[in-house]
C-alpha cells in the first residue's frame, strides 16, 4: 500500500533505515500493534463445546444471540470435537444456541461476557423435539434461494434462545427443542417473511416476495393510481354519497366490510369511517355496526342507539380505551340514535368484539344464571370470583396454576351453558340465552390471552377471538344482517407477517363475502399512547416517509383523498411494484411513530389513501 517490499524484514531492521518515510511506517506499524491491543480489550469470545449425551456434536451451527434481538451477534461451526469459539463480540449478555443434523437443538442463556474476556458456554444438545423442515424459494419463479438464511425464534418469557438453522440449495430440515416458534426467513433481494409453528413435526416453505428497488414508484404505477381512484369530495358525514356510488360495483355483494386505519388517533380516518357508515346503511342495506372495544360493555351502547335510553358520553367512556373516546365517534354514535329514531328505518345495532376485561363478563353471565338455576349460582359465583371485580391486574399477576384454575371453571361454564340450552332457554328467551353465553365466553377468550402472556401467540390468540364474536354477532342477527366491521389495519387486513390476523380468520370463514379497506396517510398529526411515558396519550406528528414508501406513492398521485380499488391492476410493472413489500406508517394504540414493511394487494381489497391527517378529537374522559 506504501509502495515498500516488506517481505525478509523485521521492526528493528526496518526502523534503522534513514529515510522520512520509514518513519511513517514504524508508526503505521506501531499504530497497528496499538489498534490490534485495543480491539481486543474492548471485544469478548465465547468459547465452549456443544454435546449430545456427553459427546461432542462436530458441525453444529452454534450462534451468539444478544439479549432483545432477532438476529445473530456472531455464529460458528463445532470441529470434530465439538468445540466452537464465538467472537469478536461486544461486551454484554448472550444466549447461545446451536443446532447440528440429528441432534435436537440446544440453547444456553445469560452467557456474561467482558471486554477482553474469553468466556465459557458449553451447550447440551437432545431432548424432546419438534422436526421443522421446508424450501426457502423466490416467490415469483418458485427457484430455491440457495443464498436463505432461516432463524426459528423460540416463544418465551427468556431472551437469547434463538437458533440459526442451516439452509442449504434452498432447504432446511432442523429439530427443535418442543415449543412454538416464529420462523424468519430471509435472503438478498427478498422481503423478510415470518410463520409460526408448534407441536409435531412442521414442513414450511417460503415464498419470499423480491424486494422492490431503492427509489420512487414507477411512473406507470402512479399514473395507474391517479386514473382508477375514486375521488372522495370530502370525509365528513351528511354531505351526500354521489363521489361514493363508483364504490357500489367493487363493494359487490359483501356481507362484512371491514374498516380499517392506519393509526388509532387521524380524525379524518374516524370521520371517513362515519360517512361510509352513513353510506353503507342508508343505501346498502348495512344493519350492524361492530368496532374494536370490549363486547360487554358495548350493549350500553347499543341500548342508546336503540332506544334512546342512557347517556351516549357516558357509555362510549365505558368502552375503556380512549381511541374511541373521541367528538367523532361519539357523533357517530348520536348519527345512529338519530337514524334509529326515524320509524321509517330498519334499525341499526352497535356492538363490540374485542375481549380485553371480564368483570362485566362475569357479572352478566352469573346474573343470568341466578335468574334461570338459582342454586348453581354460588358455586359458579365462587370459582369465577377474581374475575368479577375491577383489579384484572391481579388476575395477569396470579400464579400459573391459579390461573389454570379459572381457564377450567369458565371453559365448564360455558360448556354447562350448552348442556342446558332447552332447560334454560325455556326460562328466560333464545335471546337471554345467547347472550349470556357469549359473556361466558369472552371468560375462556380473555383468559386465554392472559395465560399466553406476551408471548406472539397471545397477539393471535386475540385476533382469533375476535373473528370468533363477529362471527358470533353475524350469526345472531340472522341471515340478513350485513356488518361495517372496525379496528386498526393490521386487525382487518387479510393477512400478516406476525401472526394469523382477524381478517385472515373471517376470510377464511367468509371468503369474498368478507371485504376489507384499508387506510393511509402521508404525513400529519395524530394522538397515540406513548410507549416512553407510561403509555399516556400524548399528539404526535409524522413527515413524509421517503419516495419509493407506499404511503408517498400514495401521495404522488395528487389526489388529497381516494379511495383505490387494489384487486384488478394491469399485469406488468403496476401489479409487480403492487404486490413487492413497501414501507408505510402503522401506528397502534400504545406506541410511537412505527413503519412497516407491507405487501398492501395482499392485504386488502380497496385502501383509502389521504394526503394529510389531523389529531383525533378526545371526548368523555381525561387520557
Amino acid at each position: 500500500m506504501f509502495g515498500y517490499p516488506t517481505a525478509g524484514l523485521t521492526g528493528a531492521n526496518i526502523c534503522q533505515m534513514r529515510r522520512h518515510s520509514i518513519i511513517s511506517i514504524c508508526l503505521f506499524l506501531f499504530s497497528l500493534v496499538t489498534l490490534n491491543a485495543d480491539a481486543a480489550e474492548r471485544t469478548a469470545i465465547i468459547e465452549g463445546t456443544t454435546a449430545d449425551g456427553g459427546k461432542g456434536v462436530a458441525g453444529a451451527l452454534v450462534a451468539a444471540i444478544a439479549m432483545q434481538s432477532e438476529k445473530t451477534a456472531a455464529t460458528a461451526r463445532s470441529d470434530a470435537q465439538g468445540h466452537f469459539r464465538l467472537g469478536p463480540l461486544e461486551p454484554g449478555k448472550y444466549g447461545v444456541t446451536a443446532t447440528a443434523a440429528g441432534h435436537t437443538a440446544g440453547f444456553t442463556l445469560d452467557v456474561a461476557v467482558g471486554a477482553g474476556v474469553v468466556a465459557r458456554a458449553d451447550v447440551k444438545l437432545g431432548g424432546e423435539a419438534l422436526a421443522v423442515s421446508g424450501m426457502l424459494v423466490d416467490e415469483v419463479s418458485g427457484q430455491p434461494l440457495g443464498d436463505g438464511k432461516l432463524l426459528a425464534v423460540r416463544e418465551s418469557e427468556v431472551e437469547g434462545d434463538l437458533f440459526a438453522v442451516e439452509v442449504v440449495n434452498g432447504s432446511y430440515n432442523v429439530l427443535l427443542p418442543r415449543a412454538k416458534y416464529t420462523l424468519i426467513a430471509s435472503a438478498p433481494g427478498h422481503i423478510e417473511q415470518r410463520q409460526s409453528v408448534e407441536d409435531g413435526a412442521a414442513v414450511v416453505t417460503f415464498h419470499l416476495p423480491r424486494s422492490w428497488p431503492a427509489g420512487p414508484a414507477p411512473a406507470a404505477v402512479v399514473d395507474w393510481m391517479r386514473t382508477h381512484a375514486v375521488p372522495l369530495a370530502g370525509v365528513g358525514a351528511g354531505m351526500g354519497s354521489a363521489d361514493l356510488h363508483p364504490l357500489a360495483t367493487a363493494l359487490g355483494e359483501a356481507r362484512l366490510v371491514g374498516l380499517g386505519e392506519a393509526t388509532h388517533g387521524s380524525r379524518e380516518f374516524f370521520q371517513l369511517k362515519h360517512r361510509l357508515l352513513e353510506w353503507l346503511v342508508s343505501e346498502r342495506g348495512f344493519n350492524v355496526f361492530a368496532i374494536e372495544a370490549t363486547m360487554p360493555e358495548a350493549f350500553d351502547v347499543n341500548e342508546y342507539v336503540l332506544t334512546g335510553r342512557g347517556d351516549p358520553q357516558r357509555a362510549l367512556a365505558g368502552l375503556y380505551f380512549w381511541t374511541w373516546d373521541t367528538e367523532e365517534v361519539l357523533d357517530l354514535i348520536r348519527w345512529m340514535r338519530k337514524w334509529n329514531s326515524d320509524p321509517k328505518h330498519s334499525k341499526v345495532k352497535f356492538y363490540g368484539f374485542d375481549t380485553r376485561k371480564m368483570p362485566r363478563a362475569a357479572q352478566v353471565a352469573l346474573a343470568y344464571i341466578t335468574r334461570v338455576a338459582k342454586g348453581e349460582s354460588a358455586n359458579w359465583a365462587t370459582q369465577l370470583a377474581p374475575l368479577t371485580n375491577e383489579l384484572d391486574s391481579q388476575v395477569g399477576a396470579m400464579a400459573p396454576e391459579e390461573l389454570q384454575a379459572l381457564i377450567k371453571a369458565a371453559s365448564a361454564l360455558v360448556q354447562r351453558f350448552d348442556a342446558a340450552r332447552a332447560a334454560w332457554t325455556s326460562r328466560s328467551s333464545a335471546e337471554a340465552w345467547a347472550v349470556a353465553r357469549q359473556h361466558a365466553q369472552i371468560l375462556v377468550q380473555s383468559l386465554e390471552v392472559l395465560r399466553l402472556g406476551p408471548l406472539l401467540a397471545a397477539g393471535e390468540a386475540r385476533d382469533r377471538a375476535m373473528a370468533e364474536n363477529i362471527n358470533w354477532i353475524a350469526e345472531h342477527e340472522g341471515p340478513q344482517s350485513k356488518l361495517v366491521v372496525w379496528a386498526h389495519d393490521f386487525h382487518v387486513s387479510y393477512g400478516s407477517q406476525s401472526w394469523h390476523t382477524m381478517g385472515q380468520f373471517l376470510r377464511a370463514r367468509w371468503g369474498k363475502a368478507y371485504l376489507s379497506v384499508g387506510f393511509a396517510f402521508d404525513h400529519g398529526d395524530f394522538r397515540s399512547g406513548d410507549s416512553l411515558d407510561n403509555d399516556r396519550v400524548h399528539p404526535f406528528t409524522v413527515g413524509p416517509l421517503p419516495p419509493g414508501s407506499f404511503d408517498a406513492t400514495l401521495n404522488a398521485t395528487g389526489l388529497p383523498r381516494f379511495i383505490l380499488d387494489l384487486r384488478t391492476p394491469p399485469v406488468g410493472v403496476v401489479t409487480d411494484w403492487l404486490s413487492a413489500q413497501h414501507t408505510a406508517i402503522a401506528i397502534q394504540g400504545n406506541r410511537n411513530k412505527q413503519d412497516i414493511n407491507a405487501d398492501f394487494m395482499a392485504a386488502f381489497s380497496m385502501l383509502y389513501g389521504l394526503n394529510d391527517s389531523a389529531f383525533a378529537s378526545s371526548c368523555c374522559r381525561t387520557a
